[in-house]
């Protein structure tokens, strides 16, 4: 549909290639910068996913109405229009997503059996979320535990592993203090 946008005649078929070609391969550079620093910065994962969609919609429905080498009937008219339309309303009223859910840790399959066989998930208190450039990270409660995951993995928790996260602690402190002696009275000072 891109080739045949551009070309309008047989001759020039190579060149309308190249150009959709250059085209969509800076589209996908500024797509992915645009969401990476403008977006996500801006708001959250969700957030740009919206937007996106939104976006995405939009030129969707210009690219069909204004680029079509052919006359559009207005009936055809109108249906692209109505379709642009209910996309975006459906991108803007769509409901927020439940974060918990979103990072339950479903890359282990374990959790997603017991999650699909609704036997072992049970939503948790979601006490802070926030999306960054390279991870999202939350914090969760459930019956007096909390915990700190990272893209879904908890990383540490109050209660379970602790002697183990405090061993951890103990250990790189021991290993830099046998190493070097200003680190180890950096670490005393810190």
């Amino acid at each position: 549909m891109a080739a045949a946008a551009i070309v309008g005649s047989d001759r020039h078929v190579g060149q309308a290639v190249g150009y959709a070609y250059a085209a969509n391969t800076l589209g996908n550079i500024a797509g992915s910068l645009g969401a990476v620093f403008v977006l996500l910065p801006l708001g959250s994962v969700e957030s740009g996913l919206r937007a996106s969609t939104l976006l995405y919609a939009a030129a969707s429905g210009a690219l069909v109405l204004w680029l079509n080498p052919r006359p559009i009937a207005p009936r055809m008219r109108n249906v692209v229009v109505v379709m642009v339309v209910a996309v975006m309303v459906a991108g803007a009223l769509w409901p927020r997503w439940n974060i918990g859910v979103w990072t339950a840790g479903l890359y282990r399959v374990s959790l997603v059996r017991g999650y699909f066989q609704n036997t072992m998930y049970k939503p948790s208190n979601l006490e802070f979320h926030r999306d960054g450039l390279a991870a999202t990270v939350t914090v969760e409660e459930d019956d007096g535990i909390r915990w700190i995951k990272v893209d879904g993995k908890i990383d540490g928790s109050s209660s379970g592993d602790m002697p183990t996260q405090v061993l951890s602690g103990a250990l790189r402190w021991c290993c830099i203090r046998i190493r070097s002696g200003s680190v180890s009275s950096a670490v005393e000072a810190g």
